[in-house]
């Protein structure tokens, strides 16, 4: 009975249930950490963003995970970060299989400020968070 009550619920999200796995984000490949830097964020997915990976000077597409990212990212731009990810493999209805990589944790090397704790930082200071949200939107309509 769980089993017909997961697919379900992993079909209305678009995972075939053949691919479930511990997360219906898809089936974990691997997970990394790396250091890189903020580039832009991915003006076809609201959620996602580009950085580039210092180890190789790659630029890779990723997740956020966290609500806030977005604002954390904007305030964080210059810095360099840490950045822990997973790759999953997911596959859509249509059969289509993708490899997609979800930020798990990102860290600023210079202040030290984390994605995670960057939420209810901005929560208690309202300047900051106006400050945050400009940036997000100076960034995303940046052509």
């Amino acid at each position: 009975m769980l089993f017909i009550l997961t697919s379900f619920l992993a079909l209305s999200l678009g995972i075939h249930p053949n691919n479930l796995s511990d997360s219906l984000r898809g089936h974990l490949i691997t997970t990394v950490t790396t250091r890189g830097q903020f580039v832009s964020f991915d003006k076809n997915h609201a959620t996602r963003f580009f950085l580039r990976d210092a180890s190789n000077q790659m630029v890779m597409n990723c997740i956020m995970t966290e609500p806030g990212t977005d604002l954390f990212l904007a305030s964080h731009a210059k810095n360099d970060l840490k950045l822990t990810y997973q790759v999953r493999e997911v596959t859509a209805v249509d059969g289509t299989t993708e490899r997609l990589k979800y930020a798990m944790s990102i860290r600023s090397l210079k202040t030290g400020d984390d994605a995670r704790a960057w939420a209810g930082k901005i929560a208690n200071d309202s300047i900051l968070f106006q400050n945050c949200k400009k940036l997000v939107s100076e960034l995303r309509d940046e052509k």
